[in-house]
C-alpha cells in the first residue's frame, strides 16, 4: 500500500485492490482522520456510525491514530450494517 501526499493534510492511498483518499484535520489536541474509498468511509473516533447508518453508507471506526501513516495499522472497533458487506474481510462490530 502506498500513501502519497497531495497536500499536508490529504493523501492518496493506493493498492491494488483499492484506491482511497485520506484526511487529517487538526483540531488542537486531536486530530480528526478519515479515509474515503469508493465504498464507504474509514474513521477516527470522531465518527458517528449512526449518522452514517441513517444516510445507509458503510463505515467504519477504529482506535489508536493520530497520522494517517498509523491509520493503516489501527484496529477496527465498530462498524454499521453496510460495513460487513464492503469490508468483510475486517471485523465490523456494531
Amino acid at each position: 500500500m502506498q500513501i502519497e501526499y497531495l497536500s499536508p493534510d490529504h493523501a492518496a492511498i493506493t493498492d491494488p485492490s483499492i484506491s482511497a483518499d485520506a484526511y487529517c484535520v487538526e483540531l488542537g489536541s486531536a486530530n480528526r482522520i478519515f479515509v474515503k474509498t469508493f465504498a464507504g468511509f474509514v474513521g477516527c473516533g470522531f465518527f458517528d456510525l449512526v449518522v452514517f447508518e441513517r444516510l445507509g453508507i458503510p463505515a467504519a471506526k477504529i482506535t489508536g491514530i493520530s497520522a494517517l501513516e498509523v491509520r493503516l495499522k489501527g484496529s477496527v472497533r465498530r462498524g454499521n450494517t453496510g460495513c460487513r458487506s464492503v469490508w468483510g474481510k475486517i471485523r465490523c462490530n456494531r
